[in-house]
């Protein structure tokens, strides 16, 4: 079995078993990179000297720890793979001679809640507006918010019915005040803008429909004699469903004053964050179990577990516990009692 054909095979079983797109999209990523490190040498004769050329061909490519480890365990799972349809013999340990790199995390950066209204009003268009609210009061990822329909949101019931696209589920979401009143104020420009050209607004339509390119309009100065604007109706078109929506959550950071690179991965999970800490600080400050608050926001911001959700939100659990009982206080009960004089006069 040549390495070729290998990939090939266990990437179909991948997606035939139910992978989802971004996990073998990765996946193939990682072992097209060992196909063109290694050649299309047969399966059997994966050793560790192609480990140690895979890691070396990840470090030359200037990859980031992160994704060299990423990309080693898809190697690992490939070789365990290959073992069980015996592609590869059972004792070949191809990785054996090499490791994870170390990660070191960056800081995250996260709005303070005192700035959420500035954000807001920071948004030049009432599409940017809404997306930036999906983000900080419903803690949504990207394609959650692209999949979001109208007749999704209940706002008589106060509920949110939103997509999760990596367990695959639907789960209803609370709307809080503060979404209430920017989902209200969006549904009524959004049916204003969409009511010339399609009609009244359609419970089927996306929540969140792509923008149309801006219109020239010819004000006699210039080469062409425009400037780029807004129509005063169709701004969106309800037709389709919007698709790439970080740069709209980076704008409206850049507009309060972030410094935002072009390859930072700032945007919706700046907001996803910000929001989340601090619905955590304001539970534990009304005097919320801690325990108990870090399970509702890991509930809302769908992980699995909650030391995700610890790294997420910055929080350092054992410390801040420690911190919590100690500070300001009497560390031993008896600390005053059974104490041995050492005055040598007695």
């Amino acid at each position: 079995m040549r390495l070729s054909d290998a990939i090939s095979e266990y990437l179909s079983y991948r997606r035939s078993t139910g992978y989802a797109n971004n996990t073998t999209r990765v996946e193939q990523q990682a072992l097209d990179l060992l196909l063109v490190t290694c050649g299309n040498i047969q399966v059997r004769s994966l050793d560790s000297r192609h480990g140690e050329m895979f890691v070396v061909a990840m470090t030359t490519k200037g990859l980031k720890p992160v994704t060299t480890n990423l990309y080693r365990g898809v190697f690992r799972r490939f070789c365990k793979w290959a073992s069980m349809k015996r592609y590869l013999p059972g004792t070949a340990n191809p990785l054996g001679t090499t490791r994870n790199l170390t990660v070191t995390p960056k800081p995250r950066r996260r709005v303070p809640r005192r700035d959420f209204g500035r954000l807001l009003d920071a948004c030049t268009h009432p599409q940017q507006r809404i997306i930036v609210a999906l983000g900080l009061y419903l803690f949504l990822r990207q394609s959650e918010i692209c999949a979001l329909d109208v007749d999704k949101v209940n706002l008589d019931e106060g509920e949110i019915l939103v997509y999760r696209a990596k367990t695959k589920r639907w789960t209803p979401m609370p709307i809080c005040t503060e979404l209430d009143r920017e989902l209200r104020r969006w549904l009524t420009w959004y049916a204003n803008d969409a009511a010339i050209k399609y009609g009244p607004l359609q419970a089927h339509w996306p929540l969140v429909p792509p923008r149309r390119v801006s219109q020239l309009k010819n004000d006699g100065t210039g080469k062409c004699g425009g400037y780029p604007a807004l129509p005063d109706h169709g701004q969106v078109n309800p037709l389709r469903r919007a698709s790439q929506i970080q740069g709209k959550a980076k704008d409206a950071l850049k507009a309060i004053g972030w410094e935002v690179e072009p390859g930072d991965r700032e945007g919706l999970h700046t907001l996803r964050r910000s929001g989340a800490r601090a619905l955590f600080d304001e539970l534990v400050e009304t005097g919320e179990v801690r325990d108990g608050v870090l399970r509702i926001v890991s509930s809302m911001l769908d992980h699995r577990s909650a030391q995700t959700t610890e790294g997420y939100l910055g929080l350092e659990a054992d410390r801040e516990k420690v911190a919590s009982l100690l500070r300001g206080r009497q560390m031993f009960s008896s600390s005053t009692e059974n104490v041995v004089s050492l005055d040598v006069a007695n």
